[in-house]
């Protein structure tokens, strides 16, 4: 969190100096539906406040969407017309952030799972080198995981289930499984949410899945 907010602080200075007031956008996924995910959106809303309060009135404004595309878009093009500085704070928020091509306003991608694959680079100053764009990689260890998964279960077949409609349909989300399985003779397949998925796995029953 700490590094997300030296970031953000970063990108304060120059565009916002002349303000005493800023406006900050949170696009998340979906409301939050649980206890752990009040408590981290509660977090960061205080460590802003804790790092910009003495210098700025501070104002933050939600967004929560479907997890479809078009509905991304829509938040996003609201949370530039609406505020100073705007958050991907959710992790298919932040991918939409990252395949953005302009950024009216600074952002941040707080949740970026593989830079490399996402084209993504970082300069030897820490910065993404694109205007008024930043991010934080992921601290999820997506490729640990698996591998340890696979020493315990040596599976021959990953199902990725991802809701239909959403951005986790992007190309991306496959290539990040099969470049953590590369080496591993491992099939890669997707079930999303509105397929019928008892008839989907009809033809695993010797398959280690």
């Amino acid at each position: 969190m700490r590094n997300l907010l030296f970031l953000f602080f970063l990108l304060l200075l120059d565009p916002l100096m002349a303000q005493t007031s800023v406006k900050i956008a949170l696009i998340n996924d979906n409301p939050p539906d649980s206890e752990l995910e009040l408590q981290y959106e509660k977090n960061l809303k205080d460590e802003i406040l804790l790092l910009l309060q003495y210098s700025y009135e501070v104002k933050f404004n939600t967004y929560y969407t479907s997890k479809r595309e078009a509905d991304f878009a829509k938040s996003f093009s609201d949370a530039y017309a609406e505020n100073d500085i705007v958050i991907g704070f959710g992790t298919n928020a932040s991918t939409y952030a990252v395949s953005l091509k302009n950024y009216p306003k600074p952002t941040i991608a707080s949740i970026v799972l593989d830079a490399q694959l996402q084209g993504l680079q970082k300069t030897p100053e820490g910065t993404s080198g694109i205007e008024n764009f930043t991010y934080m990689e992921s601290p999820f260890d997506i490729k640990r995981d698996l591998n340890l998964l696979y020493s315990i279960y040596p599976f021959d077949h990953l199902e990725v289930i991802t809701e239909k409609g959403t951005v986790g349909e992007t190309p991306f989300i496959k290539l990040l499984f099969a470049k953590y399985l590369q080496g591993k003779n491992v099939t890669i397949d997707n079930i999303f949410y509105s397929d019928n998925i008892g008839e989907h796995f009809t033809d695993m029953a010797d398959k280690k899945v």
